[in-house]
């Protein structure tokens, strides 16, 4: 009925107990800083050759360096 695909829709919930629903917009459409600072990252990935997939066997060299640390996500970081 709204003319959209499978996920494509969103529910906004009014305080007066209304619900909307309307077609989900494409973020980077609407943002013309957004869309042209990914439009310059885009661009600079493809010039930049560091940039490049992890391998194997540093992923291995990595997990040997952390085995063993315990890291609890939700404790606040030390002041130092």
């Amino acid at each position: 009925m709204l003319g959209v695909k499978k996920g494509g829709i969103v529910f906004k919930g009014l305080s007066d107990g209304t619900v909307i629903i309307e077609p989900q917009q494409d973020v980077a459409g609407e943002d013309p800083v957004l869309e042209r600072f990914l439009q310059f990252l885009e661009a600079d990935l493809a010039k930049n050759s560091a940039v490049r997939p992890l391998d194997g066997a540093f992923l291995s060299e990595i997990d040997e360096l952390i085995e063993g640390v315990e890291v609890d996500l939700d404790a606040p970081l030390p002041d130092d």
